[in-house]
């Protein structure tokens, strides 16, 4: 029997791709489609954008694969997409309705790869949005969901945003896991408007960054992520089991802002719902975090620890009127010093995972979803 999964495609938001002048543009509908895509991309030498009609995409054989062999040009993947007159993928859908479901074919038979596997050339930015990954499973240290590979030396960014992590299984970042041992210069990832739940993984996120060039404005902004009620079922210590793992080295650095985690078990009982690793500096500024584990960051502000609470469904993710996510991150610098430093080079999204404005009054609420305050005000 064929092990098939499902990489489930939801509208949530992508704000417009700014397209090489250079680029091949292709939009697919289904799995099939998407392979072929792919496989060209990997091989075309020129920078490549790959929109995904919104709908279901199923997994063959050994999920999709980038191999990033002598492709040092931009990568951008992309959900939501619907037609727009004569253009198929002409327009992107914006909307605040989340669908989630278990979206494996054959939820008995195992699999061991991951759904989708991107490795980064030398150069050349990689861009994943808008996708929901849903029901990966793996049985070695690779991610069962999205795994991001960065090659040794890489300048360029990585920027994951806007999707949704559900029901994948491995042994770390079930979810996402991108690992990079060596940046080059002027080398970034950006982890932004992400939720990952109902993961069964030691850490359904995980980045491990290592040295960085000898420069001090390498490494991971991880920002307005949502880590909330993922399981681990392997054992181990509970300070090491949870949620968020980041994981940085000798120069780089992690900027970790306005996440919310929470509510993230091992074996039944609290786990870490944030682990920090390695000698590189970190930044831990304006996040809900239930449990912590591992070393100290180097710099602490507006950390809190507050239960959530949602608007209605728990599933819903919004925070409810009056919560303590409210209002409650931090904003980039007005003005930052020139050139910038790594803890003040970074910026919000536009539009939140849902699609609403990311600020809505003023100050960024903390979480992948801003909570909608003029619904708020009108009952106050």
């Amino acid at each position: 029997m064929q092990k098939i999964n499902k990489l489930k495609i939801m509208m949530i938001l992508l704000p417009a791709l700014v397209t090489s002048l250079h680029a091949e543009t292709f939009c697919v509908s289904n799995g099939k489609e998407l392979k072929a895509a792919i496989n060209i991309a990997d091989s075309n030498d020129q920078s490549d954008v790959i929109k995904l009609k919104i709908g279901t995409y199923d997994v063959l054989n050994f999920g999709f694969r980038y191999s990033g062999v002598n492709e040092d040009h931009d990568l951008e993947i992309s959900g939501g997409w619907v037609s727009d007159n004569n253009d198929e993928c002409g327009m992107i859908m914006l909307g605040d309705t989340l669908v989630f479901g278990r979206s494996r074919l054959f939820p008995f038979v195992d699999t061991d790869f991951s759904l989708l596997t991107i490795n980064s050339g030398s150069v050349g930015n990689i861009s994943i949005s808008n996708l929901s990954i849903d029901g990966g499973e793996s049985f070695d240290s690779d991610s069962a969901g999205l795994e991001i590979n960065i090659d040794s030396g890489y300048s360029g960014q990585v920027l994951v945003e806007n999707n949704v992590f559900r029901g994948n299984s491995s042994t770390k970042g079930a979810g996402l896991k991108i690992e990079g041992l060596f940046l080059g210069e002027g080398s970034t990832v950006v982890v932004r408007n992400n939720l990952a739940y109902n993961n069964e993984s030691e850490s359904p996120i995980y980045i491990n960054l290592g040295n960085a060039s000898g420069q001090e404005n390498m490494g991971a902004y991880i920002v307005n992520n949502t880590v909330y009620d993922n399981r681990n079922y392997a054992g181990g210590s509970i300070s090491e089991r949870g949620g968020l793992k980041v994981k940085v080295n000798g120069s780089s650095r992690a900027f970790i802002a306005n996440n919310l985690l929470w509510g993230n078990y091992n074996n039944g009982i609290n786990g870490s719902d944030l682990m920090l690793e390695g000698t590189g500096y970190k930044y831990l500024f304006n996040n809900d975090i239930g449990v912590s584990g591992g070393v100290s960051a180097d710099e602490v502000s507006g950390n809190f620890s507050v239960p959530p609470i949602f608007d209605g469904n728990p599933l819903n993710f919004r925070p409810a009127p009056h919560s303590a996510m409210i209002n409650a991150g931090t904003m980039p610098p007005n003005s930052p010093q020139n050139p910038p430093l790594f803890s003040e080079n970074w910026e919000l999204s536009t539009l939140d995972l849902a699609g609403n404005p990311r600020v809505s009054d003023g100050t960024v609420d903390v979480g992948a979803i801003e909570s909608d305050l003029i619904f708020i005000d009108g009952f106050e």
